[in-house]
């Protein structure tokens, strides 16, 4: 197995070193010709001066545009050429609607008095991801990539119609084949099975005859934006979403992708830690059409939702005015994703976790892998504990990239510092990402507190409210502060000297990253 993961990663190396050489070479260009000739000195100024004015005029946060506005300061033909190479987006053809197969509906369902402050945030992902809310669908917790592999087993071996997976890593190993004897087996009797994974996720993790080995196994692959050679924007822009979907009734996301350690078959920071949910009714809908538009996206031949039937599903009825409302039992699912620019413009994720954080009255849990963001969520929280909200953040012991866990703790001390209570997972690495508002909403998927999942990457993730599910959540929060995970203080979230150059260069350029 390590040896295959050697020989597998020797494409990453191939090909980073590939884009440096091209970078320097035209970089080395540039700088010679500048040097020569004092027209072109005197374009790469201009140019600089226009794409300066430009992401100045963006809208945008400005941490997004400082990192750019520095590096045009210190050295202005690095700037541009890094900026044209990795910035510059060109803005792709309209989404096929052929596939737009979902009703409308009828808008946000009517809210108890409980729980109607969430309707804001319901609403808000209506309109900006193009979802519906669903009172129609049951929503079941899953506190450990344990319980998630477990049911996503049980419910892949009845699946009688179609699966669909579309999950950023998959590496070979016990949690894989299991599942792909599952998909197997499937196939055997009828299933039609389709997979989507990231190709950077999955890089140093399957070799390049994976697909054909799928392929004879029923499995029809795809692999989403290969990571080629050469110098472009959308490098940085990987699928990140965990989704699978079966025969239209049952759906999975979470922050579990299909690799060993994250069911603890291997621990290389110690114990891993992970969260996701399933649901079965109306909701599933809007992840198959979202896998549809994935799927369509990596390849010639296109998938129509018509062409896939869901099985049957038990809804909620309307009430006496024709209006959804929503069940003690069900409370309100509502699926969401997102995308980065061109595809998508807007922050869906960063937004959805800032307007809970506002909506929150009485107490906010979060739990996440990394804690990199701007001042907006800082101030949110901090005016969270201000007015009172009971705030507990978990975060990891032992970080999976300690290039970016001295900007973590550096966050979290500030809120420690400021009366949130930060607790560090003991002896491990906690993935989950995890927000719950209050007891009475919760938000589970792949989008991690950081620049990454806010402005680069594919997402998705799922908003319950007022749903016994949420208390499920709750408890299992509570349950996972008290035996797996310590207080921390100022010296736990305090940094070493090379730590604090870390965040230094960090916090300058990872919005880029």
């Amino acid at each position: 197995m390590k040896r295959k993961t050697l020989l597998y990663g020797l494409r990453l190396v191939v090909i980073g070193l590939t884009i440096l050489i091209e970078l320097w070479f035209t970089i080395g260009v540039a700088y010679k010709l500048s040097e020569t000739y004092v027209y072109v000195r005197l374009s790469l100024s201009v140019i600089g001066i226009i794409i300066s004015v430009s992401i100045m005029n963006k809208y945008e946060a400005a941490v997004y545009k400082m990192p750019w506005l520095i590096v045009f300061t210190a050295a202005p033909i690095l700037g541009i050429i890094l900026y044209l190479s990795f910035a510059v987006h060109l803005r792709p053809k309209k989404r096929d609607k052929t596939n737009n197969f979902i009703n409308n509906g009828d808008g946000v369902p009517t809210l108890s008095d409980e729980i109607s402050k969430f309707g804001g945030a319901v609403k808000y992902l209506e309109t900006a991801c193009s979802v519906c809310a669903y009172t129609d669908t049951d929503s079941e917790f899953l506190p450990t990539g344990e319980e998630y592999f477990k049911r996503l087993i049980e419910e892949l071996d009845k699946a009688e119609s179609y699966i669909f997976m579309e999950y950023f890593i998959i590496q070979q190993g016990k949690m894989f084949s299991a599942i792909l004897n599952s998909l197997k087996t499937a196939a055997e009797r009828g299933v039609k099975v389709y997979l989507v994974y990231d190709d950077v996720g999955s890089i140093a993790k399957v070799g390049a005859a994976f697909n054909l080995k799928l392929k004879k196994t029923g499995v029809s692959a795809r692999v989403f934006r290969r990571f080629a050679p050469i110098v472009t924007a959308f490098h940085n822009n990987r699928d990140h979403r965990k989704i699978t979907v079966i025969d239209g009734v049952v759906a999975f996301t979470g922050g579990v992708n299909l690799a060993d350690e994250y069911i603890n078959e291997i621990k290389p920071y110690g114990r891993w830690y992970d969260t996701g949910a399933v649901i079965y009714g109306g909701a599933v809908k809007e992840f198959k059409k979202a896998f549809i538009e994935t799927y369509n996206a990596c390849g010639k031949e296109k998938l129509c939702g018509d062409d896939f039937k869901d099985g049957k599903t038990d809804f909620a009825p309307a009430n006496e005015n024709g209006q959804k409302s929503a069940s003690e039992f069900r409370g309100v699912v509502t699926p969401y994703f997102d995308a980065p620019y061109p595809v998508d413009d807007e922050h869906v994720g960063e937004n959805l976790y800032l307007d809970l954080i506002n909506r929150s009255d009485e107490s906010l849990y979060i739990t996440t892998p990394y804690f990199i963001v701007d001042t907006n969520i800082i101030e949110a929280i901090k005016r969270a504990v201000k007015r009172g909200v009971e705030v507990k953040i978990i975060i990891p012991e032992i970080p999976d990239k300690k290039g970016v866990y001295a900007l973590t703790k550096s966050n979290a001390a500030i809120l420690n510092d400021c009366g949130a209570e930060i607790y560090m997972f003991r002896g491990g690495f906690i993935h989950s990402k995890l927000l719950i508002s209050d007891g009475k909403a919760y938000t589970v998927g792949t989008v991690n507190f950081d620049y990454r999942s806010f402005a680069h990457h594919f997402e998705c993730g799922l908003f319950v409210v007022g749903a016994s599910s949420v208390s499920v959540a709750e408890k299992a929060f509570k349950e996972l502060i008290n035996t797996e995970c310590f207080k921390a203080g100022k010296k736990d979230l305090s940094l070493s000297f090379v730590e604090k150059i870390k965040k230094t260069l960090m916090f300058l350029f990872i919005p880029l990253m």
